[in-house]
């Protein structure tokens, strides 16, 4: 709540540069990437999602590391000068470079052909309906 606080804040302080808006969903979400430079925060959707559209993520703190993702990644610490150097290099011509040619490790082409194969090779009859138990009170 501090932080919401502290970016609805600064957004009332320059509305001319900022808007908050609260969730937009994941079609206008997926929309918005296009518009962008860079992704900046510490959301698995930096990780998972934004490396497929060719655009940097900078990744603020801890919360995401040790996770599997693109080189499209940058990795920094929450203080104000880590976070300026990874954004710099994000938004470098050199940054938007790398962040383009990247792979996402999350991305295959085929995962729908996947997910109908195992479904259609998955007899019905291993498919249970859950069970409930009653507890006694």
């Amino acid at each position: 709540r501090i932080i919401i606080d502290r970016i609805e804040a600064y957004a009332k302080l320059h509305p001319e540069r900022v808007k908050v808006i609260p969730s937009l969903g994941k079609l206008r979400y997926l929309s918005a990437l296009r518009c962008v430079s860079a992704v900046v925060g510490n959301s698995s959707s930096g990780i998972v999602e934004v490396p497929s559209m060719g655009i940097p993520t900078v990744d603020i703190g801890m919360r995401q590391r040790g996770r599997l993702c693109s080189d499209s990644v940058i990795h920094c610490g929450d203080s104000a000068e880590e976070i300026t150097e990874a954004i710099r290099y994000a938004l470098s011509p050199a940054g938007q470079k790398h962040a383009r040619q990247a792979e996402n490790p999350y991305f295959r082409p085929d995962t729908l052909d996947i997910m109908v194969k195992a479904i259609a090779e998955t007899p019905l009859d291993s498919l249970r309906n859950k069970k409930f138990y009653d507890i006694p009170q």
